[in-house]
């Protein structure tokens, strides 16, 4: 008994076309993979020496420098208390916000 995918299967077609048709598919993935393997391989060293620089870099300055959490935090908190302080929009100022002609 043959499954649906042993019926319809390319593999069975044993026809010069599908023959072409598979090494042309089995070439041109050849010709586009191995240079663009070999740019990346070398590339990667470069790449490598790179982020290993950036991120000894912000080691180093999160060591050196100090964070400002105390601004921060306040700046922060300023920020939220301003919102808090101001008067919400009064009612009437929203009801009549909407569309004119229209009867509320």
């Amino acid at each position: 008994m043959k499954t649906m995918s042993d019926r319809y299967s390319a593999a069975d077609e044993e026809s010069l076309f599908w023959n072409l048709f598979r090494g042309a598919i089995g070439f041109l993935w050849f010709v586009i993979r191995v240079p663009i393997g070999i740019v990346l391989a070398f590339l990667e060293p470069f790449v490598r020496f790179a982020l290993f620089g950036i991120a000894v870099a912000g080691w180093v300055r999160s060591c050196v420098v100090p964070i400002p959490w105390r601004r921060i935090v306040t700046s922060s908190r300023s920020s939220t208390a301003a919102q808090e302080s101001q008067p919400p929009d009064s009612p009437k100022k929203l009801r009549n916000s909407g569309r004119a002609g229209i009867a509320t």
